[in-house]
């Protein structure tokens, strides 16, 4: 696979570390606990209702669809290694959290605002500061949202007039963030957080700078703008991706002879002599860390075996134990999985079961008479998260229909495809395909990325190879009632 087709940007990301009071960047570190959001919609509505939390991370990212019961509550829970925010999604609206590790708090939300707004106001409750910066990124960003949006232009632009470009935005935010402080903010942990927030939000536009401009060979990092050793800025989300795009770029594919290893899928070899790069030219700390986890991390997802080879080296590589645990964890994972070519996983029993012989005449076989709606997806891709709980919803819709919902997660790790499907509750009869049943069907359906959707009716002939999402409403349970009613066996 070529290495700009793997650059995967979560467009709505937000994580954050630990910031002590000081600003000892000696003091910041990973802690790795269980965060609680408990709450309860008022003035719940009919049907199947979801709520989303979804955030990137240092780790992994954040990725949780829990469902609200008859009386409006819900609970979510999930790990952190550090504070951040978390994005909460309901109905039209966006509730932006700020929270720490072993954080436990309480939202109330209003249904019929959450239905109108973009970023309504919302009750909090708990003892947490985290309480109190939520409340100030709230009214700051209901400020932002009446601003002009930022596209900036990279098609034909000179590498140094772009970054200029980006600098003025900067600028500008960082103006409209002083005005927003002066009358309104009383929180530092706040500034501290929005300040990082605006730098490396920003920063991470640098990379459509390669993807408008393919043939450009120069330096895309201007450090003096956009840093890669500011171990505070650990308080945005968007710096974590900020050091991937780094160390990616700058020691594995822009790098001539990393990039001919890695074109001829000599990963170790390519990795090992990035890793090295990252521990040659960078500055000791939390940052340089950061960039040796995701290189690691990357591998992971390239070949096992050479990642299993590297991490021996981890403690050479990263002072951080909380890194170093979590790449052994991803070792173990694999480890312990079962390795079949395709895997069905029973929801509620959570046993996974090989899958043997034509997939597609079994799969007809058994869903013979019926409308089948097929979800090709990937665990690491964002939009295809993003469309979990409209697929819920048109689940619940659907669900005394002859239609059947099939899930086939493809190019992703098992272990995570296993843990998306327990804890974001995803409907449906789920699949996993290996990376050569992946290729395989690529080949086979032609089809261009993730998500894609695919109806197949009730006499098992593919009618649609490029459906409407879950998220399109109406539309797909029009296009699904057609074969229903128009398409007996």
């Amino acid at each position: 696979m070529k290495i700009y087709q793997k650059l995967k940007v979560l467009c709505i990301s937000i994580p954050l570390i630990v910031i002590s009071c000081s600003n000892d960047t000696s003091k910041l570190e990973l802690n790795k606990e269980e965060v609680i959001v408990t709450g309860k919609i008022l003035n719940l509505g009919e049907g199947t209702k979801t709520i989303r939390f979804a955030s990137g991370s240092i780790l992994s990212d954040i990725e949780r669809t829990v469902l609200i019961d008859s009386s409006g509550k819900f609970r979510a829970v999930f790990e952190m290694s550090n504070p951040q925010n978390v994005q909460m999604f309901f109905k039209r609206g966006i509730a932006l959290l700020y929270l720490k590790p072993h954080d436990s708090i309480f939202v109330d939300i209003d249904e019929e605002i959450f239905s109108k707004e973009r970023f309504p106001d919302f009750r909090l409750g708990g003892t947490s500061s985290s309480v109190a910066v939520t409340k100030e990124i709230l009214n700051y960003i209901r400020i932002k949202s009446n601003g002009k949006p930022f596209f900036p232009d990279a098609m034909g632009t000179s590498i140094e007039d772009y970054h200029k470009i980006l600098e003025k935005e900067i600028i500008l935010q960082d103006s409209i963030l002083n005005n927003y402080w002066e009358t309104s903010a009383l929180n530092i942990e706040f500034k501290n957080w929005a300040e990082k927030e605006i730098t490396y939000n920003i920063a991470n536009y640098l990379i459509d700078y390669i993807l408008f401009n393919p043939n450009y060979t120069g330096n895309l990092y201007n450090r003096s703008i956009f840093p890669v050793n500011d171990d505070e800025a650990i308080v945005s989300g968007y710096y974590g991706l900020h050091l991937r795009h780094y160390a990616l770029n700058t020691y594995l594919w822009r790098d001539s002879l990393n990039h001919d290893l890695y074109e001829q899928e000599l990963f170790k070899d390519a990795y090992s002599n990035a890793l090295y790069g990252v521990l040659k030219e960078e500055t000791a700390g939390l940052s340089r860390d950061i960039m040796c986890y995701k290189l690691l991390s990357e591998l992971y997802s390239e070949s096992f075996e050479d990642y299993e080879a590297l991490i021996e080296k981890a403690e050479t590589l990263i002072q951080s134990k909380t890194l170093r645990d979590e790449l052994v964890r991803k070792k173990t994972d694999f480890e312990s999985q079962t390795n079949y070519d395709i895997s069905y996983l029973d929801q509620t029993t959570m046993n996974e079961t090989e899958v043997s012989g034509d997939f597609w005449t079994q799969l007809k076989d058994k869903c013979k008479g019926k409308v089948i709606y097929i979800d090709l997806w990937a665990a690491w891709c964002g939009p295809c998260r993003m469309e979990i709980p409209f697929a819920i919803e048109l689940h619940e819709y659907f669900k005394n229909e002859d239609i059947v919902f099939i899930n086939l997660c493809l190019s992703s790790d098992r272990t995570e495809w296993q843990k998306m499907i327990e804890k974001s509750s995803i409907q449906g009869d789920n699949y996993f395909f290996n990376k050569d049943q992946t290729r395989l069907l690529r080949d086979k359906l032609k089809f261009e990325g993730y998500p894609t959707y695919l109806i197949i009716d009730k006499n098992g002939n593919l009618v649609n190879n490029n459906a409407y999402r879950p998220s399109s409403g109406d539309k797909v349970k029009r296009q699904l009632n057609k074969y229903l009613e128009n398409n007996a066996p």
